[in-house]
């Protein structure tokens, strides 16, 4: 167990520098943009959503996301004030709302991966090609592990 422990801590070690560097103010102007027209990381994962797909429910986006309602409308109104997403009413549902990325929110959301793809490509630049494949492999499932371990959806996100 000790050799496990001394390997949590340093998974522990790794964890913390990466969340200061990803929310370091070079790297959240490097990639989200800079001014009155940055994104912060919540607004970008949320493009990136409506990107995904045609439309959402504004309650299924906020499930989605792991965020309550009011948190998702928030930052909606955000994307649709930018003009990088469109609200409009559902039409089977008189109270139901839908969103959708705008060709501009698809345009940022392709500019936003490009950077991030020109950052992994510097930093894995001296890496071999299996190193890169295992580490793909291990850091999406520790993803998944963490989501499906810390960050369950709130009660309030079932209710939007």
């Amino acid at each position: 167990m000790p050799e496990q422990t001394e390997a949590m801590e340093k998974i522990g070690l790794a964890w913390r520098q990466i969340r200061r560097q990803s929310n370091s103010k070079t790297f959240r102007d490097l990639v989200y943009g800079q001014g009155p027209t940055a994104l912060d990381a919540l607004q970008a994962d949320m493009l990136t959503r409506l990107t995904g797909e045609k439309t959402w429910r504004m309650g299924d986006l906020a499930n989605a996301l792991s965020i309550d309602a009011s948190t998702a409308t928030r930052t909606a109104d955000k994307l649709v004030r930018a003009r990088l997403a469109v609200r409009y009413p559902a039409q089977n549902d008189g109270r139901g709302v839908l969103i959708s990325a705008t060709q501009l929110g698809f345009e940022r959301i392709a500019d936003i991966q490009e950077k991030r793809m020109d950052i992994l490509t510097s930093m894995l630049s001296h890496w071999n090609e299996d190193d890169i494949a295992r580490f793909a492999v291990l850091f999406s499932r520790a993803a998944e592990d963490i989501e499906d371990t810390v960050i369950p959806c709130p009660a309030s996100c079932s209710a939007g």
